[in-house]
């Protein structure tokens, strides 16, 4: 956010880039472009796209090995033990050429593990202590420029080529930019602790108010895939967020104000009949309008009140009942985690684990006229039945399998959904 910000600056004004300050931007926009690129690009899924990025990702770590800019740091047992594993499957999968029933299936697999290795290899030689945050900052950016898109989408439809007529499936759900809702969720959910950390520990205050206005943004594009699997992992990111970051109260504050501004524009989006006309999708050119004024109120409300946040954490005095010690912390942690396994345990034994794991095994959530009530299910959505054959292959070719990247023709000859 800060480094987008300084972007902005005029040519006199615009300080030089020193060599500590030209390498995280470097480390910036390596966490920015190619992300954005892969993602505005239906989401990488196609092999050109994906691959374009591989190579140029094994070109840059050649010629910089060449000129002796990387690596900028030693490894560790833990990257050469990371990256050995990772190229032993890129290894055995090219190696599975021999036996699978498509070579070309088999050979795209290994073009994709090839752009993994490259992607890893490379953060293992770029990013250090120093400049990983600005790697972090970088993918916030790429996060919330495409879920921002996202939602302009449905905002403003006319500005942006329809989706392909043989989409994955039907749905009202946001699908905008990968052709895919619950990839999309899934993706912006990845984009709320990112976020969260440059609102909380970007060096400027106006990095750190660019950021939390974003918040409301890229929580309303989950919220409009209505993707089970997109809140989820919101949840399970906050709760690693908290879990893993120092000094929690103002970033709990932070989290706050994002709640409370993103529920602004998801009130405006509900109270309509229909779920704002199938999540705007079918909504009035008014309707529309009168969405972008509400989100860009809540954003700027976001922005404002993260900088009420850091002035008062700067400036003031934390009173004595907000201060907490490390072993306070850790007892309120004991605390939560025992009264999550207690209700693991009276979930058991109450029958409710059984209950919900029937209900996992439906394969699509009950129909309704309301969107939104698929939440309230738990069916796996085909999951099972994936799993269920995904099994079956294994037992059938235990040593060798069937073939990296032909599970489809197995699923073909043996599922049970017509799908």
């Amino acid at each position: 956010m800060e480094l987008a910000a300084q972007s902005f600056a005029t040519p006199a004004t615009r300080p030089v880039l020193r060599p500590w300050q030209a390498e995280t931007t470097v480390t910036w926009l390596i966490g920015f472009v190619p992300v954005s690129y892969l993602a505005l690009s239906g989401g990488g899924f196609d092999l050109v796209t994906r691959s374009e990025v591989g190579i140029l990702i094994w070109w840059a770590l050649l010629l910089g090995a060449i000129v002796g800019v990387v690596p900028r740091t030693r490894w560790t047992w833990a990257g050469w033990t990371a990256a050995a594993l990772l190229t032993g499957f890129f290894a055995w999968t090219w190696i599975a050429t021999g036996w699978t029933q498509s070579e070309e299936r088999t050979l795209i697999e290994v073009a994709r593990l090839a752009t993994y290795v490259g992607v890893l290899v490379l953060g293992l030689c770029l990013v250090t202590r120093a400049n990983v945050s600005s790697l972090l900052n970088g993918l916030a950016c790429a996060v919330l420029l495409v879920s921002g898109l996202a939602v302009l989408s449905r905002i403003e439809p006319s500005w942006f080529s329809p989706l392909p007529a043989q989409s994955v499936y039907s749905t009202p759900r946001l699908a905008y930019p990968f052709d895919y809702a619950d990839g999309v969720g899934e993706f912006a959910a990845l984009g709320l602790p990112l976020l969260l950390f440059v609102a909380t520990s970007a060096r400027t205050r106006i990095g750190r108010s660019l950021a939390a206005a974003g918040l409301p943004v890229v929580a309303l594009c989950v919220a409009l895939t209505v993707s089970r699997g997109g809140i989820l992992a919101c949840a399970v990111g906050m709760v690693v967020f908290f879990a893993l970051v120092p000094d929690r109260i103002p970033r709990l504050a932070t989290a706050t104000v994002a709640a409370v501004t993103t529920a602004i524009p998801l009130a405006a989006l509900l109270q309509h009949p229909g779920e704002r006309a199938a999540l705007l999708l079918h909504a009035s050119a008014g309707e529309r309008h009168k969405m972008l004024a509400v989100i860009l109120v809540a954003c700027a409300g976001a922005a404002l009140l993260q900088l009420a946040i850091t002035l008062v954490v700067r400036h003031g005095v934390r009173p004595h009942i907000l201060r907490f010690s490390r072993g306070q912390a850790l007892g309120v942690t004991a605390v939560l985690l025992a009264a999550v396994a207690a209700l693991l345990i009276v979930g058991a034994v109450s029958g409710v684990e059984r209950h919900l794991w029937e209900e996992f095994k439906r394969p699509n959530p009950p129909v309704s006229s309301h969107i939104v009530t698929r939440l309230l299910s738990v069916a796996g959505s085909h999951r099972y039945q994936y799993w269920q054959a995904a099994i079956h292959a294994f037992d059938a070719h235990p040593w060798k399998g069937i073939g990296p990247g032909t599970f489809q023709f197995y699923w073909a000859q043996h599922n049970t959904l017509s799908e």
